[in-house]
């Protein structure tokens, strides 16, 4: 039982006739207006097994958590589009109680702060895809990224990361940038030290300024670093010591199509 529909921007006029589809164990609603009144709907499909959904903006986090909390039979869960508003947190606390899940896809949403506390309560997870939006703070959202994945060190069997083929250009102009002002002036500067260029294959992390081996406090200065992709592999290898690790680098137009190979085996 699989139904999909998606690549137009459709809206369920009456979302309540999904309920009629009691032994549905596949669905996918990508491109959807009304996601909330699917929620309601999706929340009542026990059955389900793998669940993609989409346009994760305008739903509330009563929503979500009523959208995922009864699914218990679900073992793989990809979300799309969780930007602005989307209650990303709650989303997370919730599907990290659901006992047969071990499969996630996030794709192009928003890292917040508070993202890699409610991300390393998903010790469920075997499987993680992660493409985050890179429009503003970059180097935060990364740092949120590896500050979550590091705490599933013990669970994680696959973290596949997608970043942005825009997020390498902008970095590499950023290190341009920085080499230029290294030629005007002798003086270096304390709290940035970003690597040479190496054609377009480096991402900015923010770490935050230790002192004296304690943790920064709040608005003390922060540095960031510009990992060359092969460091951020060893790093994330030192991080995740046994977990695959997948470094994906894709165009934005293309992170819709991205996936985990063989995804749907055994479900």
């Amino acid at each position: 039982h699989v139904l999909d529909k998606g690549q137009g921007g459709l809206e369920v006029e009456d979302a309540s006739v999904l309920m009629n589809l009691t032994k549905l164990k596949h669905l996918s609603l990508t491109v959807v207006k009304n996601m909330s009144d699917v929620l309601e709907v999706v929340g009542k499909m026990t059955q389900l097994e793998s669940l993609e959904l989409g346009e994760m903006i305008n739903v509330t986090e009563t929503q979500v958590i009523q959208g995922f909390s009864q699914l218990t039979k679900l073992k793989r869960l990809r979300l799309e589009k969780g930007q602005q508003d989307c209650p990303t947190d709650a989303i997370l606390r919730t599907i990290s109680q659901l006992p047969s899940l071990i499969q996630l896809e996030l794709i192009n949403f928003d890292v917040k702060a508070g993202f890699e506390v409610s991300l390393a309560r998903c010790s469920n997870i075997k499987i993680l895809l992660m493409i985050p939006t890179y429009v503003t703070q970059s180097a935060t959202t990364n740092h949120l990224v590896m500050e979550g994945v590091s705490k599933l060190s013990k669970t994680l069997n696959h973290f596949v990361w997608g970043l942005t083929l825009e997020l390498l250009r902008v970095t590499d102009l950023f290190i341009d940038q920085w080499e230029m002002g290294q030629k005007n002036t002798s003086a270096k500067s304390p709290t940035q030290n970003p690597q040479k260029k190496s054609g377009g294959d480096s991402i900015p992390i923010l770490k935050p300024a230790i002192v004296d081996g304690k943790k920064p406090k709040e608005g003390a200065v922060t540095q960031v670093d510009v990992l060359q992709l092969p460091k951020l592999h060893k790093v994330l290898t030192a991080l995740l010591p046994n977990t695959k690790i997948i470094i994906l680098k894709v165009p934005f137009s293309a992170t819709w199509r991205q996936t985990i190979a063989g995804s749907n085996q055994g479900l």
